[in-house]
């Protein structure tokens, strides 16, 4: 799939991220904005499949919010 794409600049970024080699802060961001999203896809379903198999993990959150304010202000929640 990816040897179909025009941009040989995105061809070979994302060849680079199936072969394990680290994208630097500035490729990331070129293929953010170049590449089409069912390659970028593509290349993260590839990894993760090689990575995990067949294994999916889920988290469950059991916590009670009496309000929707929150004073703790982190990323993790809706209310942060």
């Amino acid at each position: 799939m990816i040897e179909l794409l025009e941009d040989k600049e995105v061809s070979f970024l994302l060849e680079k991220a199936l072969n394990k080699e680290r994208l630097s802060e500035e490729e990331a961001v070129f293929l953010y904005k170049n590449a089409p999203l069912s390659a970028l896809g593509y290349v993260a379903n590839e990894l993760n499949k090689e990575k995990n198999q067949d294994r999916a993990y889920f988290i469950i959150n059991r916590y009670l919010n009496p309000t929707n304010i929150c004073v703790y202000k982190c990323k993790f929640c809706s209310f942060g």
